[in-house]
């Protein structure tokens, strides 16, 4: 089903605007980007649909505005053999229909390959948009998503993305 709201990402709605859930970097534990920056991370579990086809969208939570997201330190991890092929890309959405932002679906990642067992960075995609390494700020609140690109012969497992942030 495109378009549609996971049951992890509806109770994380509430729960990703607190600061709390956070994850002090291990990169950066000193916090020395400057007076007052916190650095921090953001880590959003989904489970693979078994029967996902290419473009559908899993809405994993909101990205608060002002937050910027640092795709050379982000990652996705895949906690069990996912089938065949699972590629895809991590991006946002707005969330106001009012909004003139224009969405963008692979802003972090652009071509992930999640099929096998491990940690893969945002900037290994096959079109790596985060090699630029220009990290990515934005103005309002947004949707953090997953697309797919590719889902061949997939199974039902856990996927973790832990996204890099600069508070």
């Amino acid at each position: 089903m495109a378009n549609y709201l996971s049951t992890q990402a509806a109770k994380l709605v509430a729960s990703v605007s607190d600061v709390s859930r956070l994850n002090q970097n291990p990169l950066d534990p000193l916090n020395t980007l400057g007076a007052g920056a916190k650095r921090g991370g953001l880590l959003l579990d989904f489970t693979v649909d078994a029967g996902a086809a290419a473009t559908e969208k899993v809405y994993l939570g909101i990205l608060k505005a002002g937050w910027t997201v640092n795709p050379l330190l982000s990652y996705g991890y895949t906690h069990s053999d996912a089938g065949d092929a699972l590629v895809g890309d991590v991006g946002y959405e707005k969330i106001k229909a009012s909004s003139t932002l224009t969405a963008n679906d692979d802003a972090f990642a652009d071509g992930i390959a999640l099929s096998a067992v491990g940690q893969v960075g945002f900037a290994s995609g096959t079109a790596p948009v985060a090699l630029t390494g220009t990290p990515v700020t934005l103005s309002e609140d947004v949707w953090l998503i997953w697309t797919y690109r590719t889902a061949t012969n997939v199974n039902a497992v856990k996927v973790s993305l832990y996204f890099d942030l600069l508070l």
